[in-house]
């Protein structure tokens, strides 16, 4: 990313692939697979070898200034 510019979130997908007793220690992971004008995220939760959830995440990257504006209406 370059000065002036940030990050929206713009997409995440979850699947709940089975439960976590709690207590149990949660262990999260991401890895960025995609990197432009977008970033691209995957994710995945486990308890001990046993995978219990995934997601993909997808930032938008922005400039900051232009972002912050209200929009203007054309109407």
């Amino acid at each position: 990313m370059g000065p002036g510019e940030t990050t929206v979130g713009t997409l995440i997908r979850l699947e709940h692939l089975r439960p976590a007793v709690a207590g149990e220690e949660l262990a999260v992971s991401s890895r960025l697979v995609a990197i432009g004008r977008r970033l691209a995220f995957e994710i995945e939760a486990a308890v001990g070898d046993r995978v219990v959830g995934r997601a993909t995440h997808e930032r938008a990257i922005v400039d900051r200034a232009r972002f912050g504006r209200p929009q203007t209406s054309t109407m």
